[in-house]
C-alpha cells in the first residue's frame, strides 16, 4: 500500500503543487487591486461619487429607453420580426 499524496516524496518530473488555477497571474489581480484601492483613498469625495454615479445611472437609462424604442418601433413596422409584441399593440 502507498503512502498518501501529502506525505510520498515527490519526483523531480511531478510538476509543483498550486495553489490556485493561474499563480503566475496573481499580479493581474493584484495590482488593479491596490490601484483601485489608491484611487478610492485619493479621489474619494461625495460630490466626485455622485456625479459619477449619477452620471452612469443616466447614460445606462438613457441607453437603455433608446434601444427599447428603437427596437419596439422598427417591430412594429415589421423590419425586425423576432421583438416579441403583446397582442392588442
Amino acid at each position: 500500500m502507498s503512502a498518501p499524496a501529502e506525505t510520498r516524496p515527490r519526483a523531480e518530473d511531478e510538476p509543483r503543487p498550486t495553489t490556485g488555477p493561474a499563480p503566475r497571474r496573481r499580479g493581474l489581480v493584484v495590482f488593479p487591486g491596490v490601484l483601485a484601492g489608491f484611487l478610492l483613498t485619493v479621489v474619494w469625495s461625495a460630490p466626485f461619487v455622485d456625479t459619477v454615479v449619477s452620471a452612469i445611472s443616466l447614460l445606462a437609462a438613457g441607453v437603455f429607453t433608446f434601444l427599447y424604442w428603437d427596437v419596439r418601433l422598427l417591430a412594429t413596422r415589421d423590419v425586425l420580426p423576432w421583438y416579441p409584441l403583446a397582442p392588442w399593440v
